[in-house]
């Protein structure tokens, strides 16, 4: 099997993703029935989702030389501080430090923001669910990361928590997932739900010029 080097960023980012997987399931099944937060642009944003982003941020940080993850999330603080809605509040820190083993709720509440990147600097994006309708209704989703350089992607990791290996699109509730990662000049690969790669992916270029049918996966 390839086999990355362990101190390569898309290792580190296959790493943070990981533990995200059994979370989404989990979540999935406890949080699930909790109302979203509606934010400022009228799109929810569910308890799930500052959870899982929070849980991210702190892999990355845990592999950082400087402890610093600089960082574009989907998901603010402090759009869920002023949301009215303490009840979400209390569940995302109480889910968080129970995940990360904390007794301190403001840092709970700080590592889902991560760090303020400098002009300049790399940074990560995340989006901690990707299919907020499919999360919600127990079908298809995904915890998605990139690292930006300037203004090109140098790493992407998907962390699939419902879909199975090789392609899989049927619904596989009981996990364990799967996860789809690539990094710039270093290829695309197929990761079990541990990290551990099992394939490395053949990709077909594509500029767009002739249409192609897609699915969708919440219907």
């Amino acid at each position: 099997m390839p086999h990355l080097p362990s101190d390569s960023l898309l290792a580190a980012a296959i790493a943070a993703v990981v533990p995200a997987l059994p979370a989404a399931r989990l979540l999935g099944e406890t949080l699930a029935s909790v109302p979203p937060i509606e934010k400022g642009d009228g799109s929810p944003v569910t308890a799930a989702d500052y959870v899982l982003q929070a849980l991210v941020v702190a892999g990355l940080r845990a592999r950082s030389a400087d402890g610093r993850v600089p960082l574009l999330g989907e998901e603010h603080a402090d759009v869920l501080a002023t949301s009215g809605r303490p009840d979400v509040e209390r569940l995302v820190v109480d889910a968080i430090r129970s995940m990360l083993g904390w007794r301190d709720r403001a840092a709970a509440l700080r590592m889902i923001d991560g760090d303020e990147p400098r002009a300049g600097e790399p940074y990560w994006t995340i989006d901690p669910i990707d299919g907020t309708k499919g999360f919600l209704l127990g079908m298809q989703c995904s915890v998605c990361l990139a690292r930006i350089e300037g203004s090109r992607t140098t790493v992407g990791v998907l962390g699939c928590p419902r879909m199975g290996p090789r392609g899989d699109m049927a619904v596989h509730t009981g996990g364990p997932g799967v996860i789809y990662a690539a990094a710039r000049g270093m290829g695309a690969f197929e990761c079990d739900a541990s990290g551990a790669v099992q394939s490395r992916l053949t990709l077909n270029a594509w500029n767009g010029s002739a249409p192609r049918w897609a699915r969708s996966l919440n219907r």
